[in-house]
């Protein structure tokens, strides 16, 4: 789909996309400029990808490692 120009949401809310390219249309930017202003976290509307992984990071994977083998697989 990005290759034929669609713009990805990511994890914004249907509201939130169309507030966010309200705007930024009505800023009056040009589509280039909106195409990457809208993957930009301008009011913190967007997850930081790089936080997410860090977060959720396993650094003792005991527990997972027992419930694969209780559950056999």
């Amino acid at each position: 789909m990005t290759d034929i120009g669609c713009i990805l949401a990511q994890d914004m809310t249907l509201e939130c996309l169309f507030a966010k390219l309200s705007y930024l249309i009505g800023k009056g930017y040009s589509p280039e400029r909106i195409k990457l202003l809208f993957n930009t976290s301008l009011r913190g509307e967007l997850t930081n990808a790089t936080a997410i992984e860090e977060k959720f990071e396993f650094t003792n994977n005991d527990m997972v490692l027992g419930v694969a083998n209780y559950l056999n697989t």
